[in-house]
C-alpha cells in the first residue's frame, strides 16, 4: 500500500502539470475522458509506481537507503530536541533551572515531563 507521501507526490505532479504522460494518457483512455476520474486513477497508479520504485531502490541499494534512513532519524532527533527545549522554555517562562540536571530524582521528573509533552504533540518518544 503506498504511503501518504507517495500519494502526495502523485498529486503534486498533477497540480504542477507535470504528470507521467504515458500513464496519464492510459488513465484517460481507460476512463473514457472523465477528467475527475482520470485524475483519481492517475494518482492511485502513480502512487503505486512510486512505492514500487522505492522498494526496488531498497533492494538494489540497501546501503544507500540505510544511510538515508539514518540521516532522517538524526534530523528527527534534532528537531525533537529543539521542540523539547522550546516547550520547556514556554512551560518555565524562559528560565531553564540548570540545577535540575544534577539530581537523579529531578532528572527523572524532567524525563517524564519530556515524554508527556512529546506525546501531547503526537510524537513518539525516542531516546535522545
Amino acid at each position: 500500500m503506498p504511503s501518504n507521501s507517495q500519494f502526495a507526490a502523485a498529486l503534486n505532479q498533477l497540480i504542477e502539470k507535470r504528470p507521467v504522460q504515458g500513464l496519464f494518457a492510459r488513465c484517460f483512455a481507460e476512463i473514457e475522458r472523465d477528467e475527475a476520474k482520470t485524475k483519481a486513477k492517475y494518482i492511485a497508479l502513480r502512487a503505486a509506481q512510486l512505492e514500487a520504485d522505492e522498494v526496488a531502490a531498497r533492494e538494489t541499494h540497501p546501503e544507500k537507503c540505510r544511510k538515508s534512513d539514518e540521516a532522517r532519524r538524526e534530523t528527527r532527533r534534532s528537531l525533537v530536541a529543539l521542540l523539547t527545549l522550546e516547550l520547556f522554555r514556554q512551560d518555565y517562562h524562559g528560565e531553564i533551572p540548570l540545577h535540575y540536571y544534577g539530581r537523579p530524582e529531578r532528572q527523572a521528573m524532567l524525563e517524564q515531563w519530556r515524554k508527556q509533552k512529546l506525546a501531547s504533540h503526537g510524537l513518539e518518544d525516542e531516546a535522545p
